[in-house]
């Protein structure tokens, strides 16, 4: 009631927004997962469209710059929004998403590597045969 436009607020703080929940992704405490797991989520199921786009290389930035927790908070962020995500909107997404699992696939991490395993099964069920990161 006290913002005229939500989308466009949210829009514009979004990229603070996302560092905070990649933090709280990447903490110790499980309450601050899976608190910041669903709070991604509900972003990418009200907003979908209008965030996504803008949601996806702020997520790849935190792949590729963050310590091993973060890394592994964006893959448990992005098995959220992939859940979250109507079909459509992920398989017009699937050719941002697949580089970033891909990359995750590869990083030096074990437990980066499990959970960005874990991210591509959730990508798989919600895509099935259609599914291409290479």
């Amino acid at each position: 009631m006290l913002i005229n436009n939500t989308a466009r607020t949210i829009r514009e703080v979004l990229p603070i927004l996302i560092e905070l929940i990649l933090k709280n992704l990447a903490s110790e405490h499980e309450d601050n997962r899976a608190i910041a797991s669903r709070t991604l989520g509900d972003l990418a199921k009200k907003l979908g469209e209008r965030i996504l786009p803008k949601l996806m290389p702020i997520l790849e930035k935190g792949l590729k710059t963050g310590t091993d927790e973060q890394r592994q908070g964006v893959c448990i962020g992005l098995s959220e929004v992939i859940s979250a995500a109507s079909k459509d909107m992920v398989a017009v997404m699937a050719p941002d998403v697949g580089p970033i699992i891909k990359v995750a696939l590869a990083d030096s991490n074990e437990s980066v590597r499990q959970q960005a395993a874990a991210t591509f099964d959730v990508l798989h069920n919600k895509l099935g045969s259609q599914v291409r990161i290479l």
